[in-house]
This record gives structure tokens, C-alpha cells and sequence, in this order.
């Protein structure tokens, strides 16, 4: 009995001896470690956890961001326009590019071999020529409503005493004049019906804010290399000065397509954008800076700026193919005569 009992204290011995031997193999291997390696993994360790941490959130803010595009489709589908306008629609995000239909694209871009640019110019040329009964409507027409036709640009400053009627728009995002709601509701509503989503991206500006655009791009050109007059002279090639723009009046409203948020020519490629620009005289806006009409309105074509100006000066202007400008210029050269 004693000798089985030695036996087995014998092998716990042998037992711990060996637990003993790994534990000093392993305290030997750590010990072969520099100080300097063992605060480098300690390092890599803690980058190991700051990289996994981002990707975690990364993949958080993707899937936050789809979450919000499909629910602004969702909104936008669901109650259309009308209720975009009373504040319901929220803000959308850029998206790709519409393909023109070959149908709009034809009437955008005429073929040179049938003639048709030939013919289209002495159609817009023959437009231009007003008798004396239209000269009498224009200034029938002005008359009727003379604050929906204040003319304002580079030459014509807006009167202080202007009253542009504000009310809130887009959940008080925005203000605009009253004379244009029913009319602009309208439009939205009738291109909501149509397939077609729009993104109200600016409307009144006052005076102080008008100054502080100015002032930001000026800086910005100075930035540039440009000096005080060639950054304000930039400036002024697509900012108006403040009370030189007509979204002092509450009348203008810069209008997008909610699939391309970006406000420059690229709008004109899409069907919104086309759906405004042949519509929107139906419901009293005009193209205020078409692109044929530089010259006269002193500012690049913007596809995206409408201007309200009520629905028979709207009709009249698409009729015979004017420029705010040009109606002004008609009702002054009659104007000896009244």
C-alpha cells in the first residue's frame, strides 16, 4: 500500500515539474522580447481596434444613408408636391443622371439637314415683332398688375419700398411671395401628376443676405489670386448685387429637379427640368434667363430660375417670345404716345 502511494506521488510530482518547466519556457520567451516589441504589439493591438471601430461605423453611416434616400423616394411618391410645399418634403440627394428622350431631344436640337433651324429661328424672329394692338395688351397687361412685373437687374434696382407679401413656405424653410402660392402649388401639383419631383432650393433673400452671397464670393475669388475688381467682377457675372436681384421680390424661385441637386446647366437634361421650362407660362412663371437672351438679360442661362409674372403676362411674354426686359422696352417705346 505505501509503495502504490509513492507511486503517485510520484507522478503529481512529475506533473508539476512539467506545469513548472511551460511556465518558465514561457516566461523565458517573454523575457526574450524587448521592451520595445512588447509596447509595439501592445500598439498594434489598440490599432487593431481603432480600424475595426471605423469600418463599424462606416457601415453604420452607408446603411443610415440608404435608409434616408429610400424614405425621401417613399415621401416624395406618397404625398407628391402640395404637401412639399406646406413643408413635408424633405431635403433630396443627388442621384444619376435622366437620358434625355430622343422625342425631347429632337425638339431641344433640331436637324440641320431638313431645315428646321432655319425655320425655327424666323418663327422666334416673327414672335418678336410686336404690332400696336400688342404693344396696347402689354401695357393693358402691366397696368393690371404692375407689382408682379417690376423689372430688377444689374440696371434696375428694386424700390425699398417694394412690398413682396411674404408668407412661409416648405415648413418656414423658405419664404415666398403669397401672389405666387396658388399658382406654384398648382404647377408642382400638375408635374407631381406627370412623374416628376421638384426641390424648391431657394426663394426671397433680403437685402443683407443678397450682400453676404456677394461677399462670400468675392473672398472666394481673392482666394483665387484674383484682386478686389476682378473678384467682384466675377462676382457679378451670375450674383446680383443686393437690390439688383429679383429674389428681393419674393417672386423669383430657383427650382430643381430632385434628381440633380446641382443648380447649373446640367438641369436642363432632365425631365423635370424640361417639364418646367415648356409648362411653367401655364401657371404665370417664365424662363427669366433663357439661354438665347444673354445679351439682353445680362446673365447666364439658368435653366432652373423662374420668375412669377401672372398668367396673362406669362402668356403673352411665351407668345411673342420676350424677356421681362423686352416687355419693359416694348410698354417704354409707347409710352410717348399714351
Amino acid at each position: 500500500m505505501t509503495k502504490k502511494v509513492n507511486q503517485i506521488d510520484m507522478i503529481q510530482l512529475e506533473m508539476r515539474h512539467q506545469a513548472d518547466d511551460r511556465v518558465r519556457k514561457s516566461t523565458a520567451l517573454r523575457n526574450e522580447r524587448s521592451p520595445s516589441q512588447r509596447k509595439n504589439s501592445k500598439e498594434n493591438t489598440y490599432h487593431r481596434k481603432i480600424r475595426r471601430h471605423r469600418r463599424r461605423k462606416q457601415k453604420i453611416k452607408k446603411l443610415i444613408c440608404s435608409v434616408a434616400v429610400i424614405m425621401v423616394l417613399l415621401v416624395m411618391g406618397k404625398w407628391g408636391v402640395h404637401s412639399f410645399l406646406k413643408g413635408s418634403q424633405p431635403e433630396g440627394k443627388e442621384s444619376g443622371a435622366v437620358t434625355v428622350d430622343k422625342e425631347i431631344k429632337e425638339k431641344l436640337i433640331p436637324s440641320e439637314e431638313n431645315g428646321d433651324n432655319k425655320e425655327i429661328t424666323n418663327q422666334e424672329e416673327a414672335k418678336n415683332v410686336l404690332t400696336q394692338e400688342d404693344i396696347q395688351e402689354a401695357i393693358r397687361i402691366y397696368q393690371a398688375n404692375p407689382e408682379l412685373l417690376v423689372l430688377v437687374n444689374k440696371n434696375c434696382e428694386l424700390s425699398k419700398d417694394y412690398n413682396a407679401n411674404l408668407r412661409n413656405i416648405c415648413n418656414k424653410r423658405l419664404k415666398a411671395s403669397d401672389r405666387l402660392y396658388k399658382d406654384l402649388a398648382r404647377m408642382l401639383e400638375d408635374g407631381s401628376d406627370q412623374g416628376h419631383n421638384f426641390w424648391i432650393a431657394s426663394a426671397y433673400r433680403s437685402r443683407q443676405r443678397q450682400q453676404a452671397l456677394v461677399n462670400e464670393d468675392v473672398r472666394k475669388f481673392k482666394k483665387q489670386g484674383m484682386s478686389e475688381e476682378e473678384a467682384l467682377a466675377k462676382t457679378l457675372e451670375e450674383t446680383m448685387p443686393a437690390g439688383h436681384s429679383e429674389h428681393e421680390t419674393g417672386l423669383a424661385l430657383d427650382i430643381l429637379d430632385s434628381m440633380n441637386m446641382k443648380m447649373d446647366q446640367t438641369q436642363e437634361n432632365y425631365k423635370g427640368n424640361q417639364w418646367l421650362r415648356e409648362h411653367c407660362h401655364e401657371y404665370g412663371f417664365v424662363l427669366r434667363y433663357p439661354k438665347e437672351k444673354e445679351e439682353i438679360t445680362m446673365i447666364s442661362y439658368e435653366p432652373w430660375h423662374l420668375r412669377y409674372v401672372g398668367m396673362e403676362a406669362a402668356a403673352f411674354m411665351k407668345a411673342h417670345n420676350l424677356t421681362l426686359e423686352e416687355f419693359h422696352q416694348a410698354i417704354q417705346t409707347a409710352a410717348p404716345e399714351q
